[in-house]
């Protein structure tokens, strides 16, 4: 039995479907580790031209997804009951990483997707089954297919045997509770902008502690908002506290060189 089983209400299934079949998320449905349903909703329409929208009542301008269409769609999906449904617009609840990481250790694990579509959807939709509405950003887009797919990699990517090496997840910036600090390859100089010599040394207790620092040194002043709510300790709290007098001498800093 998959892990995860995703189906998709949507209006351009083919696109959709390129998207998922690729890279790491393409494997892993193949693998069997995430199975994936699509349905077309204009096959769900109840007009010959294959409608699924119509005007609002009132002033409002636009269109919006007729609710009848809608809960055909939905109940087409077999066994749509077991389902969590999400439907993606601005108006809901912020989706983040704390988020994806519930999910992915929900059994089982069902989720249909519904992108959002024109000027949104009848209202009566949400009277009629219990959908969660879900929100990637203060953001209007043209559709809700990247958002629903934005929940889709996150959520999978943290099921078990999807990332080679799972270490990495527990590394990863947001994951840590900190940004993940800056990170080096080859060549060792360019254009006279040189590896930081302890990232080089081989010592694995130095470095681990350098990155350390540099996180909370990045977190400090791109992201704040995560700071405060890290357990930071008596260690933590020097490194926070010479940042903070470096920046006061002035000029400005840049974040990611080494103190």
């Amino acid at each position: 039995m998959p892990d995860l089983e995703l189906a998709f209400i949507s209006l351009f299934p083919q696109q959709l479907s390129g998207m998922l079949n690729k890279g790491i998320l393409g494997r892993a449905i193949d693998d069997g580790r995430i199975s994936v349903r699509i349905h077309d909703l204009r096959q769900s329409s109840h007009h010959k031209r294959g409608n699924v929208d119509a005007p609002p009542f009132g002033p409002n301008p636009g269109m919006l997804l007729r609710a009848d269409v809608m809960a055909t769609a939905i109940r087409s999906v077999p066994d749509y009951e077991q389902y969590q449904l999400i439907y993606l617009c601005p108006k809901g609840d912020r989706f983040d990483q704390k988020r994806a990481q519930k999910l992915s250790q929900e059994r089982p694990l069902k989720l249909m997707l519904i992108p959002g579509y024109y000027e949104g959807i009848d209202e009566r939709i949400f009277e009629m089954f219990s959908i969660q509405r879900v929100s990637m950003g203060d953001m209007v887009l043209l559709s809700g297919e990247l958002p629903a797919l934005m929940i889709t990699e996150a959520v999978a990517r943290l099921l078990p045997g999807v990332i080679g090496n799972e270490q990495s997840l527990a590394d990863e910036s947001i994951s840590s509770g900190l940004l993940e600090a800056a990170q080096y390859c080859q060549p060792r100089e360019v254009e006279g902008k040189t590896v930081p010599d302890v990232i080089c040394s081989g010592h694995h207790a130095k470095i681990r502690q350098y990155h350390h620092e540099q996180a909370l040194r990045m977190t400090l002043f791109q992201r704040p908002d995560l700071l405060a709510q890290y357990p930071v300790n008596e260690q933590d709290k020097a490194v926070i506290t010479k940042a903070l007098l470096k920046q006061a001498e002035g000029p400005v800093i840049d974040k990611t060189e080494p103190f």
